[in-house]
C-alpha cells in the first residue's frame, strides 16, 4: 500500500512539473532557403535550437535555427584563409 502511494505521488509531481515547464510551441512548416548545390550533412536538436550541418559547393556551413520562432539565428561559413 505504501509503495502505491509513493508511486502515485511521484506520478503526480512529474505531471505537475511537466505542465508548469515552458514548452517549445510548434512552429509548423519551416522553409530554409539553401542553394541547389547544398547538401545536408547532419541535423541536431539542441534544446530550443536546431543545428543544421551543410556543405555548400564543398564549403562547410552551419545554420542555427530558433525552434520557438523559426528564425535563423546563426549562419557560420568556414573559409580557407590565404
Amino acid at each position: 500500500m505504501g509503495v502505491l502511494i509513493v508511486v502515485g505521488v511521484g506520478v503526480l509531481v512529474t505531471t505537475i512539473a511537466r505542465r508548469m515547464s515552458p514548452g517549445v510551441a510548434p512552429i509548423g512548416r519551416l522553409e530554409v532557403p539553401i542553394g541547389a548545390d547544398t547538401k545536408l550533412i547532419g541535423a541536431r536538436a539542441d534544446g530550443d535550437r536546431l543545428v543544421l550541418q551543410l556543405e555548400q559547393a564543398g564549403v562547410p556551413r552551419v545554420l542555427v535555427i530558433d525552434l520557438a520562432s523559426g528564425a535563423i539565428t546563426g549562419d557560420v561559413r568556414l573559409v580557407v584563409s590565404p
